[in-house]
């Protein structure tokens, strides 16, 4: 079984660790303050589907043509484009 890492060390090398748990290895880290060791375990999560679509209805026809046009030369210089 592996040493337990510091958690000065898993924060320092935190993706590669998060990779060896990934893998399904255990990682065990100690504190300073204390012997107690913990466990790091990294579990895959899907995220929460987000529904299309939440301004459709919301902008009339001229706003929306307002929103895709293209910026006058006057706007593009007052924003240094």
């Amino acid at each position: 079984m592996q040493e337990p890492l510091g958690v000065s060390e898993v924060k320092a090398k935190f993706a590669a660790v998060c990779d060896r748990a990934a893998q399904g290895e255990v990682i065990r880290f100690t504190r300073r303050r204390g012997s107690k060791i913990e466990r790091f375990e990294l579990r895959q999560i899907t995220p929460a589907r987000r529904e299309l679509g939440a301004l459709e209805g919301k902008f009339d026809d001229a706003e929306m043509d307002a929103l895709s046009a293209s910026m006058t030369e006057q706007e593009q210089a007052d924003w240094n484009i």
